[in-house]
């Protein structure tokens, strides 16, 4: 079997307008570093398992995995456990990497068992906007790393689909995604983060990786599970970071971030939310330790939704105005 550097695994269902695309950023990718894609297919019903397979014929360093529709975290940790990598990255079948991605990843990867790339935001309207800097890079310790990372991360700094993982980390600590539908990248991040050293982290601050946000991706219509949701990612969160059954003193400030992330969805999609609800769902998050770790832009949010909640829904509400 041929030795390989990388092993993306791409991850599909119903990709059909998308996967060529997709398939096609990772097959030409310009670099030195010897690659295989694994393209897992999870369940689909329009003819993209007929693209996959195809695919798989025709060059001798992609295949072709299927499996029953079990979600998106279970078709990434099918992909490990095909992969014969090195080094593993993830892609989602409707973005797409810049030509030299491999190539500028695997140059940082040399004493260092994660890499971090910038990404671009594709959004509906055509606009576009850039991440190239992750609030990684400035960590001091293991523990500063870990509470930048919960407490000051951008979206580059929680997904799965920008970064280059040491598979011999992830396969020695029995580190897997677990289905969630929201947070699965976060945590699964989270668990990696712990298990390697601060400064075992490189980065490429080039927007490599490209995301196509569309209208589907923040839905018109409210998650009932959002509220259980967040609270079940907290509790993960708590149990990952406790030490002797005590959370660290940034973890308030954690929670609180989260709590903001529930109220602006509420704010965008659920048609019965009141500025009286979001002042008592924030009341206990209006405490002096919830602000203690915040950057200087969320704990201005935090104080207004939650004071000023009347105020704070008309501001949000108006950024996303068409």
């Amino acid at each position: 079997m041929k030795n390989y550097d990388v092993s993306v695994i791409l991850t599909t269902y119903n990709s059909t307008k998308t996967i060529e695309r997709a398939f096609k950023s990772i097959l030409e990718q310009q670099t030195k570093y010897p690659f295989e894609i694994i393209i897992v297919d999870d369940g689909s019903k329009d003819g993209t398992i007929e693209i996959i397979d195809q695919y798989a014929s025709i060059y001798s360093n992609v295949t072709s995995v299927k499996q029953q529709n079990s979600g998106l975290s279970a078709a990434r940790n099918h992909g490990m456990q095909n992969a014969h990598g090195k080094y593993v990255m993830f892609s989602d079948d409707d973005d797409e990497y810049d030509k030299d991605y491999i190539n500028n990843v695997m140059n940082k990867s040399h004493g260092n068992k994660l890499v971090v790339a910038g990404i671009k935001k594709v959004l509906q309207n055509g606009n576009i906007e850039v991440e190239n800097e992750s609030i990684l890079k400035n960590a001091t310790s293991n523990y500063n790393l870990i509470e930048k990372y919960l407490v000051d991360n951008k979206e580059m700094d929680v997904g799965a689909w920008n970064k280059l993982y040491d598979l011999q980390v992830i396969r020695s600590n029995k580190i897997s995604f677990v289905n969630k539908k929201f947070f699965e990248d976060s945590l699964f991040v989270l668990k990696y983060l712990k298990k390697i050293n601060y400064n075992e982290i490189g980065f490429v601050e080039k927007p490599e990786y490209i995301i196509y946000k569309r209208d589907g991706s923040i839905t018109n219509s409210f998650e009932p599970q959002l509220e259980q949701r967040c609270h079940k990612y907290i509790n993960d969160v708590k149990e990952i970071i406790s030490v002797g059954g005590k959370v660290p003193n940034y973890f308030d400030s954690f929670k609180a971030r989260i709590d903001l992330y529930f109220v602006h969805r509420n704010i965008l999609m659920n048609n019965k939310w009141t500025p009286k609800e979001q002042h008592n769902f924030l009341k206990s998050d209006l405490k002096i330790n919830y602000f203690k770790f915040l950057n200087k832009k969320y704990a201005i949010a935090l104080g207004i939704a939650g004071f000023l909640p009347n105020l704070y829904i008309k501001l949000y509400k108006k950024q996303f105005a068409k």
